[in-house]
């Protein structure tokens, strides 16, 4: 076995590998004499069958097999041995004949690989804010607000007055813009709620979105379908069909109300409502701060490395990866691909650099997470169900040959880098209260 690296500058080069008969032949005479005890063909009794005339008939095949799995072997064993950073996995070079198993003894075997050559972090660079959120009665009230419309706890009145909610279907007079609405009229500018009062469902109502919303346009994007930059050319007058009308009902929030917001007498009162919201709007900004340092690591850390490799060998990897993809929608999404993959390399290094390994137990953890929260609603596992939970997690992991299996232990492991960045880069503490919170959010 004969494997030589020729290389092409910096990040590409071609992996020649030499494959002689003394290296697949002891196998295949190995298999051919394992055939023989029970080949059975005409002429012959049963384990009879002469090895010569099995391997006229079996040789070829069976040389392409052993030839085959010496070459990935070798090309794997080479590759780990030598340590080398690639992109994708190598191709196999274009400009080499087809292999002739019937009359060739020996094998030649060229790859393209993409190198990627060493680069350093500098997690210096790295710029990753920890919020201190303080949350506000006012996003308490709204979340509280919110549960209590989601859930019916309301009534349904004729008429519109001054502190009822009011769905619709919104139209720009002059302009494009249309979608659907949520307006809190106790939240709008008195003069533009005033024309609400006393309509109907089915009723239109001509106002001035912006004007109602004092030119807040987050606000506009948080209770409509517009996105904010729509919100900002939202100018001039609206109309909105009147599609329902909804008016808070707290005489309705009695202990089986309760019961079914939260479970069974975890709440009894509308302190405890509120205390209980807070919590789980804690436990999102918890989540939300997470998931936005995250981002602002992976961000820092593409925009600031260096790191080389050919986007010809690239793009050409990933035509043979992704049967049937076009030239167009490849050069679409290529400059996200690119980033994808330098991340990806960044990633496994500051993983090789800061030993960071992710534990089989820690992917079943999180997959039993995954299972719970889409098959029992996040509920605990009973005794009862605990061997259909088992199989369930089994059945998750295995799915697609271990497809999940490989996402989970690739975001466990994004996790434990991002969290050794941060620790790293020491993110910069800042307070914040939780309306400013959500606004740094939508812009992120």
């Amino acid at each position: 076995m004969q494997i030589q690296l020729d290389q092409k500058g910096s990040t590409l080069a071609t992996l020649n590998l030499r494959i002689e008969e003394a290296d697949y032949e002891p196998k295949v005479q190995e298999r051919i004499k394992e055939m023989a005890k029970t080949a059975q063909l005409k002429g012959f009794r049963k384990g009879k069958v002469p090895q010569p005339i099995l391997r006229k008939m079996m040789g070829p095949e069976l040389i392409q097999d052993e030839v085959i799995r010496t070459l990935q072997e070798s090309l794997n064993e080479y590759l780990n041995k030598e340590n080398l950073t690639l992109v994708g996995q190598p191709l196999p070079s274009e400009d080499q004949d087809a292999p002739d198993w019937q009359s060739q003894k020996d094998f030649e075997f060229k790859y393209d690989l993409g190198i990627v050559p060493a680069f350093d972090l500098d997690f210096k660079k790295v710029n990753v804010t920890d919020y201190d959120v303080e949350i506000e009665e006012s996003t308490i009230e709204e979340a509280v607000t919110g549960l209590l419309l989601q859930n019916g706890i309301v009534d349904e009145p004729e008429e519109v007055d001054a502190d009822d909610f009011v769905a619709g279907e919104i139209k720009q007079v002059e302009g494009d813009l249309e979608g659907t609405i949520m307006l809190q009229l106790s939240k709008l500018g008195v003069q533009e709620a005033k024309k609400f009062h006393g309509k109907k469902v089915d009723e239109t109502v001509t106002f001035k979105l912006q004007k109602a919303f004092k030119q807040d346009f987050f606000a506009i994007a948080q209770a409509s379908s517009l996105t904010q930059d729509e919100a900002e050319k939202a100018e001039g007058d609206f109309e909105v069909k009147i599609t329902g009308i909804k008016r808070l009902n707290n005489e309705k929030l009695d202990q089986e109300a309760y019961d079914k917001l939260f479970g069974p007498d975890k709440v009894h009162n509308e302190d405890e409502l509120k205390a209980e919201v807070e919590k789980i709007l804690g436990e999102s900004i918890d989540e939300n701060n997470k998931s936005l340092g995250y981002r602002e690591i992976r961000e820092s850390l593409v925009d600031n490395t260096t790191v080389e490799f050919s986007e010809e060998f690239f793009k050409n990897w990933l035509k043979a990866s992704n049967e049937g993809v076009s030239d167009e929608d490849l050069d679409k999404e290529f400059d996200a691909l690119k980033k994808e993959l330098k991340w990806n390399l960044i990633r496994d290094k500051v993983a090789t650099e800061g030993e960071i390994q992710v534990k089989a137990e820690e992917i079943r953890a999180k997959a039993e997470e995954v299972v719970k929260a889409q098959f029992l609603g996040g509920m605990p596992v009973s005794e009862e169900m605990a061997d259909v939970f088992k199989n369930l997690v089994d059945n998750y992991l295995q799915h697609e040959n271990g497809r999940n299996y490989q996402q989970i232990s690739m975001s466990a492991l994004s996790e434990k880098v991002f969290e050794y960045v941060k620790e790293q880069a020491k993110a910069k503490s800042k307070k914040i209260k939780s309306e400013a919170f959500k606004k740094v959010l939508n812009q992120a």
